[in-house]
């Protein structure tokens, strides 16, 4: 790997990397050479050091101490959806709050979007 090629990525069965597998395959982009880490810190720090990107949700970037050493650029809208899922113990307690909770989920109207804000 030379010149920082190599995309850094968590062990098999990540889904941020197998969606990075799939974007470079989509649009005809060769696949680097890929390092494995088994912390998200040992990604970031990699980055920062320049051996490496990444895919990784924005708001894990803006909070890490190392956030001004990296350059984020943004997937296209339709690249950048990540599915998400709210999953609770299936005999924990419905309280008032969980119940209006997942009211308002179910009867949002648009998907929720939750962003970060940049430091």
């Amino acid at each position: 790997m030379a010149g920082g090629t190599g995309f850094l990525v968590f062990r098999a069965g990540c889904a941020y990397r197998a969606r990075r597998e799939r974007l470079f395959e989509q649009h005809g982009v060769p696949s680097p050479d890929v390092l494995e880490f088994g912390t998200l810190e040992g990604i970031l720090g990699c980055a920062a050091a320049g051996m490496g990107v990444t895919l990784l949700p924005l708001g894990v970037v803006t909070t890490s101490p190392l956030a001004a050493a990296l350059k984020v650029h943004h997937l296209a809208p339709a690249d950048s959806r990540a599915e998400t899922l709210f999953i609770r113990r299936t005999d924990s307690t419905m309280t008032p709050a969980m119940s209006r909770f997942l009211f308002h989920t179910h009867e949002s109207s648009r998907p929720a979007s939750l962003k970060s804000v940049a430091r």
